[in-house]
């Protein structure tokens, strides 16, 4: 049974990205699946229930276990949270707010805010990294994540994934210490984002 599921969690999810949501039926679902409108509506009843089941697994998906206490860490936290926007681009780009979608975006951005304070106590962010400017800083993120992936995915231009993770660590660059500018050197020689 567990299959089936994700057979038609992915099927729904490939339609949704590619028609979009007002334009996905439960029928269209159904038979791209090979199976009935009734034997779909016994998993999920509705459209709003495959797209919580899509975006709680998506967000389990982005939101990895443990805390953010390395460089490379918050670089993995971004890099989740851009696969997660990508194979769920139909959920941000139509703007849908609906119910059973859970808090998860709430929980990754506390995440990546302790992710900040733990980085600050370890003194690889400077003591002018303040709370407001942390804020500010990943509400810039935010916006950007959004507008990236329209420019990737509406008008088939834009940054690669690895292009713009660089462009997270230009606009953090100025808030690490000496510390925390040798170990993002040593994190690129590691695993150079390219």
């Amino acid at each position: 049974m567990g299959d089936k599921r994700a057979f038609v969690l992915d099927t729904a999810r490939e339609l949704f990205n590619r028609q979009g949501y007002g334009e996905t039926t439960m029928r269209g679902i159904a038979e791209a699946c090979g199976i009935a409108v009734g034997n779909l509506t016994y998993y999920y009843h509705t459209r709003s229930d495959l797209v919580a089941a899509l975006m709680n697994d998506a967000f389990d998906r982005a939101m990895p276990s443990g805390e953010i206490e390395t460089l490379s860490d918050l670089t993995e936290q971004f890099a989740r949270m851009l696969e997660t926007l990508e194979k769920n681009a139909f959920f941000f780009l139509d703007d849908l707010s609906l119910p059973n979608t859970g808090d998860h975006h709430v929980q990754i951005r506390a995440r990546i805010m302790r992710g900040f304070g733990n980085l600050k106590e370890k003194q690889l962010f400077s003591a002018g990294f303040t709370l407001p400017i942390q804020e500010a800083v990943m509400d810039v993120l935010c916006m950007a994540h959004t507008s990236w992936l329209r420019e990737r995915k509406r008008h088939g231009r834009g940054m690669s994934t690895a292009a713009f993770l660089r462009e997270h660590w230009i606009i953090l660059q100025p808030y690490l210490t000496q510390d925390g500018l040798t170990a993002l050197g040593e994190e690129m020689q590691r695993a150079p984002l390219v």
